[in-house]
């Protein structure tokens, strides 16, 4: 530092005139390019806008420059560049209100609502009188009815207002009460017990959905209350000394059995029992992919799913703190059965173990280190090889990396952070997958030796998960930060994973009738609705395709050939309206016959046929 200070006081006392000043020079041609880029924006040329905006940062960053570039790439699709954009601008003038309002609209384009309720909010505060900032913040915030952070960066989970499925026109709602205005006996026993006697496999050989969506919610249920009982027990010491009052009671016989059961879920929601972890993943993949979670303030008027607990009535989130409790439970057992200090984990299993602990008002411990879907898949290889087994707990590590990162998605995109939610999807639908072929479990049909995580009965649900994570996410187009052709993809390997399913399912042929009838079931609730689901999509997307390209048909005939919905040959018709009326004809076939949108997709096949060339075939 010295010898250059040095240098440069000699040059200056040598020179006989100062440098010229280039800044303002500069300055001058940034600003002649940033509008420049305006007038290429009014005129909508989106492509030379940004490259002049681009050549006007190169010259003299400005925050006007960036937050220009940043509202024209959105007009591409373009939203992580355009983030990169805003930001910039907002870190050279901080107080640079249209850029915090710039980056929380491209946050809320990308589905990130959390971060989109920060910038407005800084906008709100920098100017009270800004109308834009505050209606789009009060917007965000309907949307997911609490802000979802806290100062330190973890998320407290809140339920929100609008964003899950669980009000009494729900059909699952629906048929829950159904269920119990028929089995009254069932209002104050245990919800599995209740279901597993098998009281729907013995009503008929042909399922209703209103049994499907039951058999589905009696999985989740018992689950939550599993998952309820150990988290009471775990952060409430008057629970946990009761509960032992309770059991010492019994054990001495001065209580019964059915006594010690209600006054256990009246003081903890349930008892831990079997695995929580997995019944709430089973029961979520059979209602396809919808969290359930609890329904009004009071039991007069709404459905109750499960027990609130006494010792949690603090806890406004508590199936949330209970879902996340169970993941956390199952990596503390499983550092324990492997003798590892940090477990190799999902970025999902990271962030539920730290949204516990958040919700409880406590640290996060350090427990796991974040993998990558192939190093967690490395991680079981390098183990077996070194001589364990599966029976070593890697059946329940798969579980807890696949099931727990499902599962933490639901909650994210339940509390409008889709974004996040999709990336967790993408990572566990990449580990099963990646797992799968490492270690041939499909192909060898090894379900019992290898984890029922691998069974195509639960990833078929999980992908259902997905499509809707992909379909609130809005893709319309085919380009962009989530385009269709995902969604597209997705339908279809929902419809071949359903196809794995029929040897499954015949598989088991040879079973009692009580068994042949639960494979019954899962036929109907875990393909049948996916497949209905799947085909009714792809033909809603097929509308779309068309309606936007009625000026370009050669672009809806090359989408279709993409898809292998029409041969690439010359000859062969492409008729739109013959295409989308065979999905949804494969939708109505496949859905239940008393499900309620079964009429709709008939409905909607008639529609399209109507339209179709004579000539068309399909």
């Amino acid at each position: 530092f010295y010898q250059i200070q040095c240098s440069t006081e000699s040059m200056a006392s040598s020179s006989s005139s100062p440098p010229p000043n280039t800044t303002n020079t500069s300055s001058e041609e940034a600003e002649r390019l940033r509008l420049a880029g305006n007038d290429a924006f009014s005129t909508k040329d989106w492509e030379r806008a940004v490259d002049l905006y681009e050549q006007s940062v190169a010259a003299f960053e400005t925050a006007k420059a960036y937050n220009n570039m940043s509202t024209t790439l959105c007009k591409l699709s373009l939203y992580e560049k355009a983030l990169s954009a805003a930001k910039r601008a907002t870190e050279l003038d901080p107080k640079y209100v249209k850029a915090w309002c710039r980056r929380g609209l491209t946050s809320e384009l990308m589905k990130r609502f959390p971060d989109g309720i920060r910038y407005y909010s800084i906008a709100s505060k920098l100017d009270p009188k800004d109308k834009t900032s505050k209606r789009r913040l009060r917007d965000c915030e309907e949307r997911l009815g609490v802000s979802n952070e806290t100062e330190d960066g973890n998320r407290i989970m809140k339920q929100p207002k609008n964003c899950i499925d669980t009000n009494e026109g729900v059909p699952f709602c629906r048929a829950w009460k159904i269920f119990q205005s028929e089995h009254s006996s069932t209002r104050n026993m245990p919800v599995g017990a209740s279901v597993n006697e098998g009281w729907f496999l013995k009503q008929t050989n042909c399922p209703t959905s209103r049994q499907s969506y039951v058999f589905g919610l009696s999985r989740w249920i018992a689950g939550m209350e599993s998952a309820i009982g150990g988290l009471a027990m775990g952060i409430s010491r008057e629970a946990n000394e009761q509960y032992k009052q309770l059991e010492g009671l019994l054990m001495q016989n001065i209580i019964g059995m059915e006594e010690f059961q209600a006054r256990t879920k009246e003081l903890m929601g349930g008892m831990p029992k079997g695995d929580a972890l997995q019944d709430l993943s089973n029961g979520f993949a059979y209602l396809e992919g919808k969290m359930v979670l609890e329904i009004g303030e009071n039991q007069s008027d709404s459905v109750r799913f499960c027990h609130r607990p006494t010792c949690l009535s603090n806890f406004m989130a508590y199936q949330h703190v209970a879902i996340v409790n169970a993941i956390t439970n199952m990596v503390n057992a499983l550092r324990v059965s492997m003798n590892l200090k940090l477990l190799k984990s999902s970025n999902g299993v990271l962030e539920g173990v730290n949204m516990f602990f958040a919700n409880i008002g406590q640290n996060p411990p350090k427990l796991c280190e974040q993998a990558t879907p192939a190093e967690a898949v490395n991680f079981i290889k390098q183990q077996l090889q070194a001589g364990k087994t599966w029976d070593d707990g890697f059946r329940s590590y798969v579980s807890l990396q696949y099931r727990g990162t499902i599962l933490v998605g639901a909650i994210m995109r339940c509390s409008g952070m889709l974004s996040e939610c999709r990336e967790l999807e993408k990572w566990a639908q990449e580990f099963i997958t990646l797992a799968d072929n490492e270690f041939k479990v499909t192909e060898d049909g090894s379900y019992d030796e290898k984890g029922s995580s691998f069974r195509p009965s639960l990833r078929v649900g999980f992908m259902s998960s997905m499509l809707h994570t992909h379909m609130t996410l809005g893709q319309e187009q085919f380009i962009g930060a989530y385009p269709m052709e995902d969604s597209m993809d997705l339908c279809l390997d929902i419809i071949r994973m359903a196809a794995d399913m029929d040897q499954y399912i015949s598989n088991n042929e040879h079973q009692n009738v009580g068994q042949r009838n639960e494979c019954l079931i899962l036929e109907y609730c875990l393909r049948r609705r996916h497949l209905a689901l799947a085909h009714s999509s792809i033909a809603a997307m097929l509308a779309r395709v068309w309606s936007s390209t009625k000026p370009e048909p050669e672009s809806f005939r090359h989408v279709a050939e993409y898809h292998g919905f029409v041969d690439s040959s010359p000859d062969t018709l492409c008729d739109p309206f013959a295409l989308i009326a065979a999905q949804y004809l494969k939708a109505a076939r496949a859905q239940i016959p008393d499900a309620e949108d079964g009429a709709i997709l008939w409905w909607a096949y008639g529609a399209n046929i109507a339209q179709a060339s004579e000539k068309s075939t399909f």
